[in-house]
C-alpha cells in the first residue's frame, strides 16, 4: 500500500499517506501485553511458531518475495496490542518493516529483531515463550545469551569464485555470515563442510536445529547429516521440514 502511494506520487512523504489513510484510527489496541511477530519461509514451518512456540502471528513469505510494507502493516493492526516485538529472518525485510512501523500510532511500540535466520527466529522465540521476565529492549532478551552459530546451504546459478572458494554452475554452497566458505556437487558433503568450517574443532553444544527444504533433500541427505551431527557433536538435531526456498538446509547450533 505505501511502496505504492509513494511511487505514484512523488513528493509524499511516509506522514503524509499516514495522515491519508488514517493509519492511527485504524488500530484499536486492546492489550499492553507484548505480542510476537514473526516472519517464516513456508506454511509449516508457520504451524511451528504458532503451535509449539507461542508465536502470535506468522507472515508467511513463501513465493511472495520481501513482505509489503502494509502486509507488515495489517499483521501489527490483527495482533492487537500496544508492544510488539517483530522477528525477521531475513535482512531484505528489514526497510518495509520499518516503514510500517512508522505508520503505527504513537501509543504503539514495536521493536525490530533482524534474526537473518529460520533457526535464529526459532531461538528467539523460544526464549520469549520460556521467560517471564523479557521485554521489548533489545539488551534484556539477549543478556548472558550467545546466538545461534548458523549456515545455510543453497545452490550456484552460476561459475565464479567467492571468497577465495570456486564455484561450479549447479554446485551447492555452504554460506556463513554471508559468505561462500563451502562448494561440492553433493548437498551432504557441503553440508558437513560448512559445519566443520564454521564450528571448528572442540566446541560442545546444548542444542542443534535443521531447518530442511522437502523439494531439494532427499531423505537419505537429512538422516545422514543427523546421524553426522549426533556423532560429532553427541547432540540430536532437531529437525523441521517446510517448503523453504532457495536454502536445502538452514543448520544452527547453540552453545
Amino acid at each position: 500500500m505505501t511502496q505504492q502511494w509513494l511511487a505514484k506520487n512523488p513528493g509524499e512523504t511516509l506522514e503524509s499517506v499516514h495522515r491519508k489513510h488514517e493509519c492511527s484510527a485504524e488500530i484499536k489496541v486492546g492489550t499492553d501485553s507484548i505480542k510476537t511477530i514473526v516472519t517464516v519461509p513456508s506454511k509449516e514451518i508457520m504451524e511451528l511458531f504458532t503451535e509449539k512456540l507461542g508465536v502470535h502471528y506468522c507472515i508467511n513469505t513463501s513465493g511472495t518475495g520481501a513482505p509489503s510494507v502494509d502486509t507488515f502493516y495489517q499483521a501489527m493492526k490483527k495482533v492487537n496490542s500496544s508492544k510488539i516485538i517483530l522477528i525477521i529472518d531475513d535482512s531484505n525485510y528489514y526497510l518495509s518493516a520499518r516503514q510500517a512501523i512508522e505508520l503505527l500510532p504513537k501509543n504503539v511500540k514495536c521493536e525490530i529483531y533482524n534474526a537473518r535466520s529460520i533457526v535464529t527466529s526459532e531461538f528467539l522465540c523460544s526464549l520469549i515463550n520460556y521467560s517471564s521476565t523479557y521485554s521489548l529492549n533489545k539488551s534484556t532478551l539477549w543478556s548472558g545469551i550467545k546466538k545461534p552459530e548458523v549456515c545455510k546451504i543453497s545452490k550456484s546459478t552460476k561459475d565464479g569464485r567467492f571468497n577465495k572458494t570456486k564455484v561450479d554452475k549447479g554446485d551447492f554452497i555452504g554460506i556463513v555470515n554471508k559468505k561462500i566458505v563451502k562448494s561440492n556437487k553433493s548437498l551432504f558433503l557441503t553440508t558437513r563442510e560448512t559445519i566443520n568450517w564454521m564450528v571448528g574443532e572442540g566446541k560442545k553444544f546444548k542444542e542443534c536445529v535443521i531447518f530442511c527444504d522437502t523439494e531439494t533433500t532427499r531423505s537419505g541427505d537429512v538422516a545422514r547429516l543427523s546421524s553426522y551431527i549426533k556423532a560429532q557433536f553427541h547432540i540430536t538435531a532437531e529437525i523441521h521440514k517446510g517448503n523453504i526456498e532457495n536454502y536445502p538446509f538452514t543448520v544452527g547450533f547453540i552453545k
